[in-house]
């Protein structure tokens, strides 16, 4: 059964609100204007499926969907606030697509750390570290698409599973990428 509109917009943190919530399979339709933190907001629910989620006015998404163990598919909208995405999707096996702008955000960290089926990452104007250790499947398209949007003002590492490094580290249009992007740089776990 779906949860109708919540109101929130006189809430300035919408932390935990739905933490180790199981049976919660859908995001709920939420008002959050003034809310600044959506932590742990979906931490430990049943999520399941695709998703859009409207960041509207976040500053931190620290744990927001961690363990969402069959999470597939989200969309970030409006993330242009955030700064703190630290373990946002920590421990979400089963997702495989993520698109967000991570305009403001200077902490990534652990952000897709155990998601082992992760394949297509769409992130622009990334200015901070990076980390798909756990990620052997990541895409090309992906790791070119974050390498030709970002917008670092000082140098960048993305850290790749020893797979995925070994796939992608030596294509020609990576290697172009990163020729035409100086300030960004591929490692292997």
């Amino acid at each position: 059964q779906a949860i109708p509109m919540i109101d929130v917009s006189n809430a300035t943190t919408t932390y935990g609100i739905f933490n180790s919530c199981p049976s919660l399979r859908h995001i709920p339709n939420l008002n959050y204007i003034k809310s600044k933190s959506g932590d742990s907001m979906f931490n430990d629910t049943g999520l399941s499926g695709d998703f859009i989620f409207d960041a509207r006015q976040i500053t931190s998404l620290h744990q927001t969907f961690r363990d969402c163990r069959d999470l597939r598919a989200i969309k970030m909208e409006n993330t242009l606030n955030v700064t703190n995405m630290s373990m946002l999707f920590y421990n979400d096996r089963s997702l495989l697509y993520v698109s967000m702008d991570v305009t403001k955000t200077n902490n990534l960290s652990h952000a897709f750390y155990r998601c082992h089926s992760l394949t297509h990452v769409f992130m622009c104007n990334l200015n901070t570290g990076l980390s798909f250790t756990e990620s052997p499947l990541i895409s090309k398209e992906s790791i070119l698409y974050i390498i030709n949007n970002e917008a670092a003002t000082s140098a960048i590492t993305i850290t790749l599973h020893a797979y995925a490094y070994s796939r992608l580290a030596e294509d020609d249009d990576i290697v172009e990428a990163l020729s035409n992007h100086p300030l960004i740089t591929l490692a292997s776990a």
